[in-house]
């Protein structure tokens, strides 16, 4: 097997599995399946063959119904009308909303989380600042579906934008729910459209093979297609990716490039990152009866760091909860929307409160991580008037703000590297290869 592995990497034959959703990619030798085999024992000893385990393969002919949803996906079942007692007071719109008792899962939430987490039937569009408590609101809604309304796990979606985050998400729901947080399904946009499409790769327009192909390759197969330098077509693919994102049509040079770059996916058997977002929105928005499949199952989607969502994902959003009166509650704040250079766009606060007019509107008004000072400084900064309250000051005025003057964004960004590296009384490799730390 040693020789085998030396052999194939020297000729290059190595599967790759990009990364993301900061991941890094595997880059393997052998399948699962024929690592397994190579290593049961057969290579030493007689033994009789394994059985094999059936496993239930969609027909890519196979027709698709709502009330017959694929063997992984859980039957879905009539669900009890959510209970809890009488409405919050916090909640503006017209969405049914139901204020949970103080004893219950959401006991331990302070009264505007509460009054957010108590919402569990329409829409819900909850504004939280800087340590509000996003994820711990989002989660004590979900967990109060499920242990305080009879919401079965299976039917909660729950979407964020890292795997770390999402691991972390799952942790907290587990350590809320135990075994019933298991039917759950908690996902990042990537990692939900891949499962989607693995699923539906017919009905996506995918081969069962298909594969994500990582930055690398693809950037050098649309150098060897184009003729160009590698640099040139890595700076293509991230112009055509932030065109797709955004749902823009490019044109020119780019429009070129994406005839040819698509093509190139085709003939590899490849799709992207941007891909596992978009094929799946079209795989929902071209057949009815997949579409309908994921409503039945997701009756409750749940969105985290709503403020990074870009144009088709929140177009997927919408598929899964289609508005104006899908269950789809998400939390965010317009204010920290920071990837706008790759396609997020805080305009998708006002998207939603135009497609789901009946929406409740509930903000996180306390900032529990920041000291007062920050919290007071930055109101100053952010808010529209002066005397608009950006969060409710909770711990005590101790620091003093530094105002420092830099004559460059490089400088400043060096400037905020070096304070925090004082005070935490350690050198990073920026500091080494800036010369302001010596490798000694």
């Amino acid at each position: 097997m040693l020789a085998e592995a030396v052999a194939r990497l020297r000729a290059g034959k190595v599967i790759r599995d990009a990364g993301y959703d900061g991941e890094y990619g595997v880059i393997r030798l052998f399948e699962p399946d024929e690592l397994r085999r190579r290593t049961a024992g057969g290579m030493l000893f007689e033994s009789p063959p394994a059985v094999p385990v059936p496993v239930v393969r969609e027909s890519a002919q196979a027709k698709y119904h709502p009330s017959k949803p694929p063997q992984d996906l859980p039957t879905p079942t009539p669900n009890p009308s959510p209970q809890g007692g009488g409405e919050t007071q916090a909640a503006q719109g017209g969405g049914d909303t139901h204020a949970a008792p103080a004893s219950g899962v959401l006991s331990s939430l302070d009264s505007d989380q509460r009054a957010a987490a108590s919402v569990v039937e329409g829409p819900l569009l909850i504004f939280a600042g800087p340590g509000s408590g996003k994820t711990r609101t989002l989660v004590h809604r979900i967990a109060h579906l499920v242990a305080d309304c009879g919401v079965a796990g299976a039917q909660c979606l729950a979407i964020t934008f890292t795997r770390r985050a999402a691991a972390e998400m799952r942790e907290r729901l587990h350590a809320m729910l135990g075994p019933d947080a298991g039917g759950i399904a908690v996902h990042t946009f990537h990692s939900l459209g891949l499962a989607m499409l693995r699923q539906h790769a017919a009905a996506a327009g995918l081969t069962p093979g298909f594969r994500v192909a990582g930055e690398a390759e693809r950037a050098a197969a649309l150098a060897a297609a184009l003729g160009l330098p590698r640099p040139r077509a890595e700076n293509l693919i991230r112009a055509i990716s932030k065109a797709e994102r955004s749902e823009a049509l490019p044109n020119g040079e780019i429009a070129a490039a994406r005839t040819a770059y698509r093509a190139m996916l085709a003939a590899n058997d490849w799709i992207d990152f941007d891909d596992l977002v978009g094929l799946a929105v079209r795989l929902l928005a071209d057949n009815a009866e997949v579409a309908a499949l994921y409503r039945a199952r997701f009756r409750f989607v749940c969105v985290d760091e709503f403020q990074d969502a870009d144009a088709r994902q929140y177009r997927l959003l919408t598929l899964l909860a289609p508005p104006p009166a899908g269950n789809l509650c998400v939390i965010g704040d317009p204010h920290q929307a920071i990837y706008g250079f790759r396609g997020a766009d805080a305009a998708c606060f006002e998207r939603f409160s135009s497609d789901y007019p009946g929406a409740a509107t509930i903000p996180l008004r306390r900032n529990y991580r920041s000291g007062g000072a920050i919290v007071a400084a930055s109101s100053q900064v952010i808010a529209a008037h002066a005397d608009e309250p950006i969060a409710e000051i909770v711990r005590e005025r101790r620091e003093r703000i530094t105002i420092h003057a830099a004559p460059s964004e490089r400088a400043e960004a060096e400037f905020v590297v070096i304070t925090i590296e004082q005070a935490i009384g350690g050198s990073s490799f920026f500091a080494i290869d800036s010369g302001h730390k010596n490798h000694g």
